[in-house]
C-alpha cells in the first residue's frame, strides 16, 4: 500500500467536501433534476475511479464504520448533500440513507443539521413522504445514549408528510 499516494488522495477528496466545490456540483445537478423523486444514499458499490485509486494506493478506496475519520468523512458528505439539496431546491419524495449497505447503520449525530440548514427548512420537507435509516444505536460509535436518541427524533420531525418509515436499529 503506498500510504503517500493514499494519503494525498484522501485529502483531495477531504478538500472537495470543505472547499464547497462539492455543494456547488451536486447542488447544480440537483436543480437540473426536475423530475428526480428518490435520492438514495449509499456507498455499498464500487465508486467510479476506485480500479484508478486501486493501481495508484495499492487498496480499494473503502469505509470503514470502526475509522474515525471515515465517520467524519460520511458526516460531512451526508451533511454536503443536505446543503445541496437545500441550495437546489429539488423537492425529493423518498429519501434513504444506508453506509455500506442496508445492514451496516449509520451513525444518528450525522442526522443533525449543520447550521446553516437550520437557518432554512429543508426545500423536500414538505415533499418527502417516504424515508429509510439504518441507524446505529450504540455499538459502533460509541453514541451518547442521552442525545442520540433526540436527534434522530429530530430529524424525523423535519418531514411532516411521512407516509412510510422505515427505521432499523443495528446494536
Amino acid at each position: 500500500v503506498d500510504t503517500t499516494k493514499y494519503r494525498t488522495y484522501l485529502a483531495d477528496q477531504n478538500n472537495l467536501l470543505s472547499s464547497g466545490l462539492a455543494v456547488a456540483y451536486l447542488s447544480s445537478i440537483f436543480s437540473k433534476a426536475k423530475n428526480c423523486k428518490t435520492l438514495i444514499i449509499d456507498d455499498d458499490h464500487r465508486a467510479w475511479g476506485a480500479n484508478f485509486l486501486k493501481r495508484e494506493t495499492g487498496v480499494y478506496p473503502t469505509t470503514t464504520l470502526d475509522s474515525l475519520e471515515s465517520q467524519d468523512f460520511i458526516a460531512s458528505a451526508f451533511q454536503t448533500i443536505l446543503i445541496a439539496l437545500t441550495a437546489s431546491g429539488l423537492r425529493i419524495e423518498t429519501f434513504q440513507v444506508y453506509a455500506g449497505c442496508v445492514t451496516v447503520p449509520i451513525n444518528p449525530e450525522i442526522l443533525s443539521p449543520c447550521p446553516v440548514l437550520w437557518l432554512s427548512p429543508l426545500p423536500f420537507a414538505t415533499s418527502l413522504t417516504n424515508l429509510a435509516l439504518a441507524v446505529d444505536s450504540g455499538d459502533n460509535y460509541a453514541l451518547d445514549s442521552e442525545t442520540w436518541p433526540s436527534t434522530l427524533t429530530q430529524f424525523i420531525h423535519c418531514f411532516p408528510r411521512l407516509e412510510k418509515l422505515e427505521l432499523t436499529f443495528e446494536s
